[in-house]
This record gives C-alpha cells, sequence and structure tokens, in this order.
C-alpha cells in the first residue's frame, strides 16, 4: 500500500508503466498548491468498468470494442483478477502503450488505468486493494485528481475504505473525480428486485457523500448499472453499484462534463464514459439527393404542387427545388437521425420509468411512440434502399460484398447502423462509416 502524503510535503513521483519496458521514475519538486487546471479546450474521456475479469479473449474484445466506438482518453478497468508478467501483454493487446496498475490478488481484484498518448502523464499518489488515487496531466498541466474504485463486497471494510477518502477529500485542494464500483447504494431506489435494501447501509453511504460536499454525478442511461443473480421465487436484482463522483472543484473545472452510461457486454457491469467537455460527435454535411422517403409525407405532394415552377427554365426550376426541399427538409420533415434518437431518448425515458413502477399513461404513450418510431424505421429503409438499389445499379457486381453486409443488417434491424471492416470489426460511427465506403471504391477502382 501506498500511503498518502499531504501533497505539499511530498517529492512528485510520477509513474508510467509502459508495456514491456520496466517502470519509469522521475523525480522532482513542485508545488500542487500553486498548480491550476488548464481551462482551454478540454477533450478528456475517461471510461471505468468493472470488466469481471481482463484476462479472456472475450474481455479483450470488449475493452477494443470499447475503445474502438468512444476513443477515450484513459480506460480503467477494474476487477480485473490478473497480475505477474502476463499483465503487460494483456494492456498491450488491449491497444494501450501505457498504464498504472494495483495487482490482484489471487483470482479478486485489480484496478488497471491504462491510456495511449505519450502527452498524458499519470502520476500514483495513493493506492491499495480497493482503490488507486492519481494525478492525470495533459502537456505539464493538470487535468484532475482522479480515484479509481473498487470497492470491498463486505460492509465493514467498506467503512474502512471510506476513512482513507476522507483524507483525499480534506487534504485534495484540486478538482476530483472519483468513480467506479462502489459496492453500495445510496438510496433503496437505487436498487430493484431481489431481497431488500439496507437502508442502513445507504443512509450511511449517502451521509459519507454529503460531510464530503461530494457531486453525485447524473448518469445518462440506464439508472442501474449492475445485473445480478436470479434467485428462486424472487425476481432478478439489479443496483446501481458504479457511479461518478466529484469535488465542487471538478464542477467548477468541467461544467459541461456528463457521466453515460454504455451498454453492457460481457460483464454484468456497464462501462461508464466521463465525458469531460460535453463535447458531442461533429457530423459531416451531406451532398443534396432527393430522398424517397419524403414521398410519405402526407404534406409532400402540396408542397411539390407549391413550389415545382413549370414556367421556368428547367436548370433553375430544378436549382430552385432544390433549395426550398433542403429548408422543408429540415423544418417539417425532419431530420431523420435527430426524429428517430429522440423518439428512442423518450421511449428508454418511459421504459425506465415503468421500470420503477406501472403507469397506465406511460403504457399508452410508449406504445404511441413506437408505433411513430416503426413509420420513422420504414421510412429510414426507404432511405436506405434507395441509396443501394442506385449505388449497385450504378456500379454493378462488384458491390456484392459491400451490399450483401447491408442487407444482412437490414434483414435483422430493419435499418443499417453499422457495417464490418476487412478486419472484422464492426463500424458504426458516422465518418468511419464513409471513410470505409470511400477507400472500399477506391480500391476497387484501382484494380480495374
Amino acid at each position: 500500500m501506498v500511503p498518502y502524503n499531504e501533497p505539499w510535503k511530498r517529492e512528485e513521483k510520477q509513474v508510467t508503466m509502459r508495456d514491456g519496458d520496466d517502470q519509469v521514475m522521475v523525480t522532482g519538486e513542485e508545488s500542487l498548491l500553486t498548480s491550476e487546471v488548464d481551462r482551454g479546450p478540454q477533450r478528456e474521456q475517461l471510461i471505468i468498468w468493472n470488466c469481471r475479469g481482463a484476462a479472456s479473449n472475450k474481455s479483450i474484445a470488449a475493452v477494443k470494442e470499447i475503445n474502438r466506438l468512444h476513443k477515450p482518453d484513459l480506460f480503467a478497468l477494474v476487477e480485473t483478477r490478473v497480475s505477474g508478467n502476463k499483465v503487460k501483454d494483456i494492456v498491450k493487446r488491449m491497444g494501450f502503450n501505457f498504464s498504472v496498475r494495483v495487482e490482484a490478488r489471487g483470482y479478486t481484484g485489480g484496478i488497471w488505468l491504462c491510456w495511449k498518448e505519450e502527452n498524458l502523464s499519470v502520476e500514483v499518489l495513493w493506492e491499495c486493494e480497493e482503490f488507486s488515487h492519481v494525478r492525470i496531466d495533459r502537456s505539464n498541466s493538470l487535468v484532475c485528481f482522479c480515484t479509481i474504485v473498487y470497492a470491498n463486497p463486505q460492509g465493514v471494510r467498506r467503512n474502512e475504505l471510506w476513512d482513507k477518502w476522507n483524507v483525499i477529500a480534506q487534504e485534495e485542494k484540486g478538482p476530483w473525480l472519483i468513480g467506479g464500483d462502489f459496492n453500495d447504494i445510496a438510496s433503496l431506489s437505487e436498487q430493484s428486485g431481489g431481497m431488500g435494501a439496507n437502508i442502513n447501509r445507504c443512509n450511511a453511504f449517502r451521509d459519507w457523500i454529503h460531510r464530503n460536499v461530494l457531486i453525485d454525478l447524473d448518469p445518462v442511461g440506464p439508472f442501474f448499472t449492475w445485473r445480478g443473480p436470479k434467485w428462486e421465487g424472487r425476481e432478478r436484482v439489479f443496483k446501481r453499484l458504479d457511479r461518478g463522483l466529484c469535488n465542487v472543484e471538478w464542477q467548477n473545472a468541467y461544467s459541461n462534463a456528463f457521466v453515460r452510461v454504455l451498454p453492457r457486454i460481457h460483464s454484468d457491469h456497464h462501462p461508464l464514459l466521463f465525458n469531460f467537455s460535453g463535447q458531442q460527435t461533429v457530423w459531416v454535411e451531406r451532398p443534396f439527393r432527393f430522398e424517397a422517403m419524403w414521398l410519405k409525407h402526407p404534406d409532400f405532394k402540396n408542397f411539390m404542387e407549391k413550389k415545382w415552377n413549370k414556367g421556368e427554365e428547367m436548370v433553375k426550376a430544378l436549382e430552385s427545388l432544390k433549395e426550398a426541399l433542403r429548408v422543408w427538409n429540415k423544418e417539417v420533415f425532419g431530420d431523420l437521425r435527430k426524429r428517430k434518437n429522440k423518439l428512442l431518448a423518450r421511449i428508454g425515458g418511459i421504459q425506465q420509468s415503468l421500470g420503477k413502477s406501472r403507469n397506465p399513461f406511460l403504457d399508452e404513450l410508449s406504445q404511441e411512440l413506437q408505433q411513430e418510431l416503426m413509420e420513422l424505421l420504414l421510412q429510414e429503409e426507404i432511405f436506405w434502399f434507395q441509396k443501394s438499389w442506385g449505388e449497385w445499379m450504378e456500379n454493378g457486381d462488384r458491390n456484392t460484398h459491400y451490399y450483401h453486409l447491408k442487407t444482412l443488417n437490414r434483414r435483422r434491424r430493419n435499418r443499417i447502423v453499422m457495417l464490418k471492416d476487412e478486419y472484422g470489426m464492426w463500424i458504426d460511427n458516422e465518418i468511419e462509416l464513409i471513410e470505409m465506403v470511400r477507400n472500399y471504391f477506391i480500391n476497387m477502382l484501382q484494380r480495374k
């Protein structure tokens, strides 16, 4: 165990582990009291995931997929259940160049914090079996202090853990983020099913959060982060064991930050994505095309009759119509992706509410929204069919592999959201999909 010292009375000890190399130690003196957060544009993203074992091929594949989809700057894994020399090889296979680690003890515990970029540095300030408290810098500017948590399932041991965190809460002078698997819930509403929650434990955990003036970061996505067993005669248990907390300094430094609960894969815990900047994906603008799905809109025929100028020269009339269609598509028809995402978000929110209590009004609203979603998916199917058919007519059988993949996806999901690349990896990011298709046709034409 590395004891936590008062930061203004210690020497700096920067710890980075490059897979395959020995641990590198750099010493020097620095006053943390005078350090300031670089408040320029911050794009940091951190993922924390209880993977329930990191050594299996499935775990490694899951980490690589999560990493590819979300591209975090740092990726923390807890309950890795593996230690020793083979850890370096696993971290490398996952695609990371650097890591700091708390070794597992036998088949229990283990905390890894991994990253790729050289301009990120992580300094371990305090570590033990249940947490790793670090300082994160980018290009010699403080990002934040961060505590990665894997709390002991035993309540008595968790009380001891809170005492250690009390020291950090009192002494830390900069932005502090604490996240991971706390193995505890702060209220009865954070559990569904199973045996009744211990109200005393809930109160004790919530009181500890309040005493240290910590902010519970409300998650975006599923509320419960752990899917437990189903015992005979009882409903399956779900709990919010994984969460993010921060102090006021971190909240002020990253006022637009949010925590997203990612889909659960392989493990019984959901990964948590901490987006420091709150920035969303930037979509590229598509060239104008007439969309067959517009024909499904009840107002489209009237719109065309009003906007088509029969007395104008054909080229000018088409140009005028194109601009009018752009405006109509945006203001009346609406962006297909935004409409769909809005519907899915509303349906998801209603279903989460219905998971806590039954409500006839919400039940009926959910059915109406799902019907509206199905109509939207039909329009989307027409959209993709039109694009696939038009390109197939132009390029012929040389598109067989590409459109075979699209057909399989459409039959399974009624809509196309991803394609498999040449390495067998699924791509669903719009910009990556555009690049993938572009490269496909470049390669095809070069072969020709």
